[in-house]
């Protein structure tokens, strides 16, 4: 719960930030920082660390094969309750964003928040702020600083009548950033949560 408050509260920051730098157009400024803070927290980290979990026991600092198979499952069947990248399959519809927006959109939400996510986990982690039960643990405070922009942000739009076909377009980008950038993140926190975490069983 914490992890998930501070990477929101640095996306907010970041979000904010970059309003400043890309001066979007007025009736953009709020969506492009919502887009940066509020991240698909839900879903796509569950069914990245299901995948993981059954197929990467022995990366994951020998957790039994067992084991892994049973969060693997409960990861799985959590994650398939609110689809994930549904959104994505619509296309970037017709709405015109600016590149500069969803460049910065994408920038910040799947290069700088990761970054900053993964220095204040394995800082803190390392300086015995916190102890991890287990690796996936680890991974999963990681991956909730990765994902992109989360679907609600198109449901509150729409719901609100507030330019949905633009944050429709920005989703699709993210999401298709994310298939790019997704697994090179999670090559890069497989090795640090292998290198770093601490069995105190």
């Amino acid at each position: 719960m914490l992890n998930t408050g501070i990477s929101t509260a640095l996306g907010l920051g970041l979000g904010y930030l970059g309003v400043r730098l890309a001066k979007p157009v007025e009736h953009l400024r709020r969506h492009t920082v919502v887009a940066i803070a509020l991240g698909n927290l839900g879903n796509l980290p569950l069914v990245i660390v299901s995948s993981l979990a059954s197929s990467s026991a022995s990366i994951l600092h020998g957790i039994p094969p067992e084991r892994a198979e049973d969060l693997a499952v409960s990861y799985v069947v959590l994650g398939l309750l609110i689809p994930c990248i549904a959104h994505a399959t619509i296309g970037p519809g017709a709405a015109q964003v600016p590149v500069r927006i969803n460049v910065l959109v994408n920038a910040m939400r799947l290069v700088l928040l990761p970054l900053l996510g993964l220095t204040l986990v394995m800082g803190a982690y390392t300086a015995r702020l916190f102890e991890a039960p287990d690796p996936i643990y680890l991974l999963v405070l990681l991956i909730q600083n990765t994902a992109p922009t989360a679907i609600m942000v198109h449901t509150m739009a729409s719901v609100q009548n507030n330019r949905p076909e633009e944050v429709s377009t920005i989703l699709f980008w993210g999401y298709m950033a994310g298939i790019l950038v997704i697994p090179l993140w999670l090559t890069l926190f497989l090795y640090a949560v292998k290198v770093t975490y601490r069995d105190t069983n």
